[in-house]
């Protein structure tokens, strides 16, 4: 069956529209809280299903939870009545079949996001290691270790947030965004701005993937990057440097759909 997949995030509204295991099509909505009386208007303009919506089903995370039944009226509204409608969360007994091991993590402080992205790690990486960074409005670092046990994470500032601080911090500094600069050493407020955005966030994330990976020497770490801003990072690095090993915008949608497969007892385990 065909089925709708939603991550409602603080920034982002993520949706991705599967057939079976297949992702079709993806969309998402920035700002979306503030559009929230248009967002019927916005699924209609930006968010057209690939295949006839009729007959669908829904499933979704939120780390928004307040807006969650706005977010499932305005797609109702657009595509029809959900045949079935799934909301996961941490609180979610998962089947048998993606047996994790929490560890001593509270459930009840792990984020939907980075709950389903430990889960999309479980069903897809074979059994290693696997750490998934989330460039959200936080950037989230998740690590699965051996055993399929969560070993815990971290949040940081998300790049635009970092990038943006000063501006919304100080009198006269301005907004600035995630760039490469032509030289390392500022001339003007402006270029030592961007210098220090750009080495300051690059090092940063750098220097938590090289702890990550020294942490399982000699075992090899697999870094799957994901999130709205990870191909914005990545391309702003010299191509010969790679920290990750894939980048999947769609990650968590895919995590969602494996949850969805499960759930409707379908044993689909593969992204």
């Amino acid at each position: 069956m065909t089925h709708l997949t939603v991550d409602i995030g603080n920034s982002d509204l993520k949706l991705g529209w599967f057939q079976g295991s297949r992702l079709l099509s993806t969309h998402r909505i920035t700002g979306w809280q503030q559009l929230l009386p248009k967002l019927p208007t916005k699924f209609v303009e930006e968010c057209k299903p690939p295949v006839e919506a009729e007959n669908y089903d829904l499933i979704l995370c939120s780390v928004v939870p307040p807006h969650v039944d706005d977010v499932v009226q305005a797609i109702e509204q657009v595509y029809g009545k959900a045949h079935q409608i799934t909301i996961v969360s941490p609180q979610t007994p998962l089947p048998k079949e993606l047996l994790i091991h929490w560890g001593e993590y509270p459930l009840d402080q792990l984020g939907a996001d980075r709950w389903v992205n430990v889960v999309a790690a479980y069903a897809t990486c074979n059994h290693r290691p696997v750490a998934v960074i989330d460039f959200g409005t936080a950037t989230t670092l998740n690590v699965l270790g051996e055993g399929n046990t969560y070993l815990g994470g971290m949040i940081l500032p998300g790049l635009e947030t970092f990038a943006g601080i000063l501006g919304k911090k100080t009198a006269l500094l301005p907004d600035l965004t995630f760039q490469r600069p032509d030289e390392v050493l500022g001339t003007s407020t402006i270029s030592c701005m961007s210098s220090g955005i750009y080495y300051g966030y690059t090092g940063l994330i750098k220097e938590v993937m090289a702890q990550m990976r020294q942490q399982f020497e000699p075992k090899p770490l697999y870094i799957v990057a994901t999130g709205g801003m990870a191909q914005v990072f990545q391309d702003e690095l010299p191509s010969e440097v790679n920290i990750f090993d894939e980048i999947d915008p769609e990650w968590t949608l895919k995590g969602l759909s494996v949850l969805y497969h499960h759930f409707v007892g379908q044993n689909v385990a593969s992204l």
